[in-house]
């Protein structure tokens, strides 16, 4: 079950953004997740149910922001030895026939899904247990939300929503309402990382 969301950004056909109706274009070649990784690495696009979508750069606020939770993350995490945080866009497959292959702003493996060692080669073919997007400004509700989903489908298990714009944070779990806090509330996963804690206006700068 997915996460549930708010009316005004329903996941009703009628008002998804194109890119999530264009797998099913007559004539479009599809890419695997194989041959988009093989053609496409180092460059800042996804695949999206088969087609390439290329992102936009963001502008240095988005960085800023996805370092910040970034270090506070792993932090928390190195200092109990927990598992892994990517960031840079890292490459995960969300879904297959047609393939879609997002870049996460930010992943925490734990050891429990990645075990210690070497990371394999090209993207894995696991998913990270939470999952945290800093919103563009040429991002759209709908949009952000129907990532949201398909990284939930993908069995993440949380999906954190940063809006620089309104200095706030949506949690999203599969077969809930998310759940908005406010700058001055605290960010926690008391079932994924027990303790941790960030208030969410100390990740704007």
């Amino acid at each position: 079950m997915l996460c549930k969301l708010p009316i005004e950004v329903s996941m009703s056909t009628a008002i998804l953004p194109s890119f999530a109706r264009q797998g099913s274009a007559p004539g479009v070649p599809l890419l695997t997740a194989e041959e988009f990784v093989a053609r496409y690495e180092g460059q800042r696009v996804e695949l999206v149910r088969g087609i390439v979508e290329e992102l936009p750069m963001p502008w240095n606020n988005h960085g800023f922001v996805c370092g910040e939770i970034t270090w506070a993350i792993s932090a928390f995490v190195k200092a109990r030895d927990l598992g892994r945080v990517s960031t840079n866009d890292s490459w995960m497959r969300t879904r297959r026939m047609p393939d879609t292959v997002r870049g996460p702003d930010v992943g925490y493996f734990s050891y429990a899904r990645q075990p210690k060692g070497p990371v394999p080669e090209g993207f894995l073919e696991l998913s990270p247990e939470l999952v945290v997007e800093v919103k563009s400004p040429s991002d759209s509700w709908p949009k952000i939300f129907a990532k949201a989903n398909e990284y939930l489908t993908a069995d993440v298990l949380i999906v954190v929503l940063l809006d620089p714009a309104t200095r706030s944070a949506t949690v999203c779990r599969a077969g809930v309402p998310p759940e908005k806090l406010a700058d001055t509330e605290e960010l926690t996963f008391p079932d994924l990382l027990p303790g941790f804690t960030v208030t969410i206006g100390s990740l704007f700068v």
